[in-house]
């Protein structure tokens, strides 16, 4: 026996008007909790049950989930929205207290947070992508490197590191540098003209075996 899910869904908006929940969760909370109580319930039944289902993971928090969620979304394809609320961590209640009809609920919450943190890693990424490719951009020394050497530098960047990508960049040059003058100092002992003179200037070929 149950009751009606639209009689759920009345007494959560009474119960909780601050939780501004999606139409769409609304309607999955409520079938998941008409289920509960008997048809013939009371409405302080009914809210019995709907109150216990908020202890253990609020309806408000729920709700900015769903916004933070539908927020990370629309970035990822490029859209705007206002960014939501920072998400709180779900309040902990001993496992013995909690009943067996909350676990889908539970369940389905774990995933949705658990999807929002692979969306803001991957889009934190990213971001650090695009600033350690602009602070290698912006170095004179590495203006006129062939593409594919670019390539190998930027994959190099340690995007976690505590060191910022222009101090990184600046190691990346100094080691450049030396490797380029240890070559043509190489050069000139055996003989041949230095890399970079009037006679003799370092191929793409070269610069590459020189990085690599």
């Amino acid at each position: 026996m149950a009751v009606e899910a639209t009689r759920i869904k009345e007494r959560l908006k009474e119960l909780f008007p601050k939780a501004n929940l999606s139409t769409k969760r609304l309607d999955a909370i409520a079938e998941r909790l008409k289920n509960k109580p008997d048809d013939n319930a009371t409405d302080e039944q009914v809210d019995e049950i709907i109150k216990t289902a908020n202890d253990f993971h609020s309806f408000e928090e729920i709700a900015r989930d769903d916004d933070k969620m539908r927020t990370l979304e629309a970035k990822s394809k490029g859209e705007t929205k206002p960014t939501p609320d920072p998400i709180p961590e779900p309040r902990k209640e001993e496992s013995s207290n909690k009943p067996e009809w909350l676990d889908e609920i539970l369940e389905s919450n774990r995933k949705l947070a658990e999807k929002i943190e692979v969306l803001e890693k991957g889009k934190a990424t990213e971001d650090k992508k695009v600033l350690a490719k602009k602070a290698f951009d912006d170095s004179e020394v590495f203006k006129a490197l062939a593409p594919g050497l670019k390539e190998r530098y930027l994959n190099r960047f340690n995007l976690d590191s505590d060191i910022s990508f222009e101090d990184q960049v600046k190691d990346f040059e100094q080691e450049y540098t030396d490797l380029v003058q240890g070559y043509a100092d190489s050069r000139d002992i055996s003989g041949a003209p230095p890399v970079g003179s009037s006679n003799q200037e370092a191929t793409d070929a070269e610069v590459n075996d020189i990085v690599g």
